[in-house]
């Protein structure tokens, strides 16, 4: 059975409390999805017909620290870019012996880009009291 809880604070841009911790079962590594509340309606396109519910995911964070009754997680996918050279295979004469310079851009809770400052809920995606449900692979 997952472990289903709710967003208990924003702490920045990366980390969110969730109220279950360790005498819930949750542990350190543990995949929480951040849901939107409520589950969206799906209506066949011809008929009308309810055709069912989904849940909608907004971000998935990962646990980094437990506590009896609460969580701290934070977001952990990422991309990444090169800021820098293109090393040989770069066709400019003046990047052609700049290194390359790979810089990873992880996944934010923010609307804009604020880094680690304190997160306001305004600014936030993801909201006080939204949906957190363990993401249970296919394989468990």
């Amino acid at each position: 059975m997952r472990i289903e809880g709710k967003v208990a604070k924003l702490i920045n841009s990366r980390e969110l409390v969730i109220n279950r911790g360790r005498a819930d079962g949750v542990t350190i590594g543990m995949i929480f999805k951040i849901l939107e509340p409520g589950l969206e309606t799906i209506k066949d396109p011809d008929s009308g017909e309810v055709l069912g519910a989904i849940e909608r995911e907004k971000v998935q964070v990962k646990v980094d620290f437990v506590d009896e009754r609460l969580c701290v997680a934070k977001t952990f996918r990422y991309s990444e870019t090169n800021i820098g050279g293109r090393g040989l295979g770069s066709l400019q004469l003046s990047q052609m012996f700049d290194p390359p310079k790979i810089v990873r851009k992880y996944e934010q809770l923010s609307i804009v880009d604020t880094e680690k400052k304190a997160l306001n809920e305004a600014t936030s995606y993801v909201k006080v009291g939204d949906p957190a449900v363990q993401a249970i692979s296919e394989l468990e």
